[in-house]
């Protein structure tokens, strides 16, 4: 298992949900510091602590593990439909 890349992607899907280290540690009932750990990829969680991480993140287990393409392709969506909203709607267009 890449620990790295897991450690990413439970900071990427945090960050998506608007959610702090100090959150998702106290909804799965660890320390902030484990939770940056795991996401710098420097500790390995257990299969419990991968599940207790996806149930508080509503995220598929096998999502975080492998970086899921079609899951991914959702999150730069939204990321996507995000960034426009915060746009003017007087915008002009050059052809």
């Amino acid at each position: 298992m890449d620990y790295k890349l897991l450690g990413k992607n439970i900071k990427e899907d945090r960050k998506s949900l608007k959610m702090t280290q100090e959150q998702l540690a106290e909804q799965i009932d660890v320390s902030t510091v484990f939770i940056s750990q795991i996401e710098n990829g420097s500790r390995k969680p257990s299969l419990e602590t991968i599940y207790k991480i996806s149930i508080a993140l509503k995220i598929k287990i096998d999502t975080l593990i492998n970086n899921d393409t079609a899951d991914e392709n959702i999150r730069d969506i939204e990321k996507l439909i995000e960034l426009l909203s915060r746009c003017s709607p007087s915008i002009t267009v050059i052809n």
